[in-house]
């Protein structure tokens, strides 16, 4: 139920688009302070969202927004990454104003 937010005309933006820009970008920039804490610098990070519409009582909504991580950061192994990722999920400010919508967020760690 429900189908990825729909894109406008060429070079415009809708905003379920720009919502879930923000979504990533507010998350990795609570990724990368978890990483700091723990004295990691992330080499490269990628942070992408889904956005998902669904009808609720009639009316367009997000009902979700999916989360797919990346990262490749040397000094941190498989579970510090995802233990940093679940960290950034809590600090999130856009993920909690999505508290109403299903937030769901996959990491994955390159291999050095």
């Amino acid at each position: 139920p429900g189908r990825p937010a729909p894109s406008t005309r060429a070079g415009m933006s809708s905003p379920e688009e720009l919502a879930a820009a923000a979504h990533s970008a507010c998350f990795a920039m609570a990724l990368v302070l978890r990483l700091g804490e723990r004295k990691a610098r992330a080499e490269r990070l990628t942070v992408t969202a889904t956005v998902t519409l669904a009808e609720v009582d009639g009316v367009s909504t997000i009902v979700s927004s999916a989360l797919r991580v990346g990262g490749r950061v040397p000094t941190v192994d498989a579970a510090g990454f995802q233990s940093a990722v679940d960290e950034a999920a809590a600090l999130c400010p856009v993920s909690r104003l999505f508290a109403g919508a299903k937030v769901t967020v996959h990491a994955e760690i390159e291999q050095v």
